[in-house]
This record gives structure tokens, C-alpha cells and sequence, in this order.
């Protein structure tokens, strides 16, 4: 795991999942191996392998609530954006809604043109993590297309300053809706 986790911080996943695999290999039953393992397959595009892994690291530890958000999380990164909202609307009416699944699902929303219920959600983040440079961006994105502009420019100028600027360029560009 050692290896597995330098490997992912030098940026190479191809290794990290070998060294992952072996650590599965080694303890079949760790749902943190399987989980880690499929967080890097489904990076590297083996989407359903990615998915198989997360799985079962949630069968080993069901209360865990991580290996299924991820499941979502690896759907909407492959641009399968309604499954992945479906699985993740279903992982939230089991768990408790925490930041990270809050953010998930709500961008999941975002992709699918549900931009009134992802801001639910972007201000459910925003509200335990009112930094969150990606849930500003977001949010500023939603309120540009229901057509709450001033609350676009706002938030996207926040999102701009904390790092995260693709709403901030598209407004600043004139790409925004404009009510």
C-alpha cells in the first residue's frame, strides 16, 4: 500500500494499480484496498472494473459510504452523467448527507440541466465548507442559467479568487446568459 500511495503521488497510476492489485491479492477482504483500487482503475478508464472494485469494497463494509459514492463519481468522470446521478440519488437516501456526497450528487444534477436541485446541494457544501473553490464555481454555473445573474457574478468571483475560474472566464467572455 506503501508503494501504491508514493506511486499515486508521483502521478503514476499504471504502477499504483499495480501495486494495488497485489495488495488485494494479498488481503482480498480490505475494503480499502478494493476501494483504493477502484478509485485508480476508474481514473484510468476501466470503468467497470472500477465500479466491480468499489462494490465490493462496500459489501465488505456496508456502512462505509465512500466505495459507493465513488461508483457515481467514476460514472459522471466517464460522461454517464444520469447513471451516476441515479446512483448517487440512491446512495442519498440511505446515508447521511455529508459534504462530499452533497458535492457529488449535485454536480451529477448540474450535468443532467437540474440546476435548481444541484443548488440545493451546492449550498448544503458551501454551508459546512464555504471555501469550497469547485461548489462556488458550480453554484455561480446554476444561477447563471436559472437566470439569477448577480448571484453568478457573485459566487463565480469568489470561486475566481479560491482558485476555481471556469465560470469567471465564461463571464468575463460574455458566454454567461444574461437576464
Amino acid at each position: 500500500m506503501t508503494q501504491a500511495e508514493q506511486s499515486i503521488a508521483e502521478s503514476d497510476n499504471n504502477t499504483a494499480v499495480s501495486h494495488l492489485r497485489r495488495a488485494v491479492e494479498l488481503q482480498p477482504l480490505n475494503a480499502e484496498y478494493r476501494f483504493e483500487l477502484g478509485v485508480q482503475l476508474g481514473k484510468m478508464g476501466s470503468v467497470d472494473e472500477g465500479i466491480l472494485e468499489c462494490n465490493i469494497a462496500a459489501q465488505i463494509k456496508p456502512e462505509w459510504d465512500l466505495p459507493r459514492i465513488e461508483v457515481g463519481i467514476i460514472l459522471i468522470n466517464h460522461g454517464r452523467y444520469e447513471e451516476g446521478r441515479q446512483r448517487l440519488e440512491e446512495v442519498a437516501k440511505q446515508v447521511a448527507m455529508s459534504p462530499h456526497l452533497a458535492f457529488s450528487l449535485a454536480y451529477a444534477r448540474m450535468k443532467c440541466n437540474a440546476s435548481a436541485a444541484a443548488l440545493e446541494l451546492f449550498e448544503v457544501v458551501l454551508t459546512e465548507i464555504p471555501e469550497h473553490a469547485q461548489a462556488l464555481d458550480c453554484a455561480a454555473h446554476c444561477y447563471f442559467l436559472i437566470g439569477q445573474t448577480d448571484k453568478g457574478i457573485a459566487f463565480a468571483k469568489e470561486a475566481y479568487k479560491r482558485g476555481a475560474e471556469d465560470t469567471y472566464r465564461d463571464w468575463r467572455e460574455g458566454k454567461c446568459k444574461k437576464h
